[in-house]
């Protein structure tokens, strides 16, 4: 599993993310590079931080086509919900990664959630296929209890943003061996990774 963790600060939002990666049961791996990233970076200024099963993560973060349709319009829940949501419900369908879609009566759902942001915009894509906007802060997968834990006791200063991400991703790496350092960050002004080594 993985965390991915991101706050607004001063009329952008700020991501944070570890970089390890299970393979099997116990062997754990760090990446660097783009494609290691959880992460990813969509047309139009968008972020999109994703953890769970590869398989059913992956048709997301590599659609990328299909954010080119907010062209000069600022990404929106709308947005989502009407155009990613249906296509990406579609394509784990087509797949047969749905949790009980062979009957539509049963709650579908994907083992897997996103962080989305672009400007000063925050949105998480639950694995029940809901969408949310966020006010502040939001953390996905593992480690995510502790980083929220963290982010209350801190200040949102936008000074201190990326140190209050990096203490509640190492709180994170305290309590559950599923995270792991180096910590790759992003913004959506700049879109450069950035990463902290432990």
């Amino acid at each position: 599993m993985s965390l991915v963790i991101a706050a607004k600060i001063d009329g952008s939002v700020l991501m944070g993310a570890d970089s390890q990666t299970s393979h099997g049961d116990r062997e754990k791996v760090t990446g660097r590079g783009e494609s290691n990233l959880k992460i990813t970076k969509m047309p139009h200024g968008i972020l999109l931080g994703h953890v769970g099963e590869v398989r059913v993560v992956q048709p997301l973060a590599c659609h990328g086509d299909w954010f080119e349709e907010t062209e000069d319009e600022p990404l929106s829940k709308r947005f989502l919900v009407e155009k990613i949501v249906p296509r990406y419900y579609e394509e784990l369908k087509k797949r047969g990664w749905l949790a009980n879609s062979d009957d539509p009566s049963e709650h579908s759902c994907f083992r897997g959630s996103f962080l989305i942001a672009q400007g000063d915009r925050l949105f998480v894509l639950n694995g029940d296929f809901s969408v949310n906007e966020i006010p502040a802060f939001a953390a996905i997968g593992c480690g995510q209890d502790a980083a929220y834990l963290a982010w209350r006791e801190a200040e949102a200063d936008a000074g201190m943003a990326q140190n209050m991400l990096l203490r509640a991703l190492r709180l994170s790496v305290a309590s559950d061996n599923s995270v792991g350092a180096p910590f790759v960050f992003i913004d959506t002004k700049e879109l450069r990774y950035e990463y902290v080594e432990e």
